[in-house]
């Protein structure tokens, strides 16, 4: 079993996946723009550039060759829109409203 971690890099923080199903995992992973302590993961994707996780978790999808459901699609822009504060924050970029376009028409 694998675990991962969307949003949530420090162990305190992590309310994502049960402590007792991070123990029993072969592999923990965790995406995150935040700083934070990973160094009880395995691997580990760390942004802090990025204005909202669903921003790096798109890029990895995109990376890897798959294609993004509307489903999918719905829900990471929600991520976007949330994290950015509706795209008011500091760290948004065009970069981050070119994808939300493409999820949008996805």
């Amino acid at each position: 079993m694998e675990g991962f971690n969307f949003d949530c890099s420090e162990i305190e923080r992590r309310t994502c996946i049960a402590k007792e199903d991070a123990e029993k995992a072969k592999k923990l992973m965790v995406i995150d723009h935040h700083m934070g302590s990973t160094d009880d993961v395995d691997v580990k994707i760390i942004d802090t550039s990025a204005p909202a996780n669903c921003e790096i978790v798109y890029k990895v999808i995109k990376y890897m060759g798959h294609t993004i459901s509307k489903t999918t699609a719905s829900y990471l822009y929600l991520g976007l829109l949330t994290d950015t504060g509706s795209f008011n924050y500091e760290r948004t970029t065009g970069d981050t409203y070119r994808i939300a376009g493409e999820l949008i028409d996805a």
